[in-house]
């Protein structure tokens, strides 16, 4: 691919994710403005020199999340706009990769099938259906190398072309986790947003967390993340789900007047 990386996507994820945090922590500390006004600009530089474009959309969004809770918070006139932008913002998003979808990649010059990501997710249809409910197992569809291989089948598709992974990280949970796999991790999810947004006026510390998870929710879907060990935007999931879940816990047990766990 073109760009800065070898891989462009790689570089696009990582520069979405790295500028909710810091977008979020320039909330959560204004006073280190010093070096998170010089970080982000590197950072937004660094994502349009990906030339990745479903990242670099990503990482507006991911900057903008932080902001529109902030003002929510602060300012109740300001929390109707911020709903309302939020909200508008989400039904552009859903216009776009829809009704709007051929004209919007035709302005940007940029292939219909998202760099050949609706290919891989019609080959990958007949094993997804062949193993509906539990998948093919945990890495064991894409390392599979025997003479019945469903990634064969896949390649042979694809006319030649094996992909590394499905390029979404719901269809890869469907393929390796299958139906019951995609709706636990699903409800983590869920469950991971709604302590964020419910913690956001009382820890300072979500402020990144919604900076950060916004960047992950929102490149899931054309990038496969958080699904393979040894990998630092799976570690980064984890964190953040994690992180979540703790605060949660401690403030339950401030209330009880128990230790708390971190």
């Amino acid at each position: 691919g073109s760009g800065s990386w070898s891989v462009k996507q790689t570089l696009g994820v990582a520069m979405a994710v790295a500028s909710g945090g810091v977008m979020g922590y320039a909330l959560m500390q204004p006073k280190a403005v010093i070096w998170t006004a010089p970080a982000l600009v590197i950072i937004v530089l660094c994502a349009i020199k990906s030339e990745a474009t479903t990242a670099i959309l990503v990482t507006g969004l991911a900057m903008a999340m932080p902001v529109a809770v902030w003002l929510a918070q602060r300012h109740p006139s300001a929390a109707v706009l911020s709903v309302w932008a939020v909200a508008t913002g989400l039904a552009a998003l859903f216009l776009l990769v829809t009704i709007l979808a051929p004209l919007v990649f035709q302005l940007l010059g940029k292939a219909p099938t998202l760099t050949g990501r609706t290919d891989i997710w019609r080959a990958l249809a007949e094993p997804i259906a062949e193993r509906p409910w539990f998948g093919w197992g945990y890495q064991a569809f894409w390392t599979d190398t025997s003479l019945t291989s469903p990634v064969d089948r896949v390649e042979s598709i694809m006319e030649g072309f094996r992909p590394p992974d499905a390029h979404s990280t719901p269809m890869d949970i469907r393929l390796q986790l299958g139906l019951v796999g995609l709706i636990l991790i699903g409800l983590t999810f869920v469950r991971t947003w709604l302590q964020i947004l419910l913690q956001a006026g009382r820890e300072p510390a979500m402020m990144p967390m919604i900076g950060i998870f916004t960047a992950i929710t929102a490149m899931a879907f054309t990038e496969s993340i958080g699904l393979y060990p040894m990998d630092g935007m799976t570690l980064i999931v984890q964190l953040v789900i994690v992180k979540t879940a703790l605060s949660a816990w401690n403030r339950r047990d401030r209330a009880q007047s128990k230790p708390e766990l971190v």
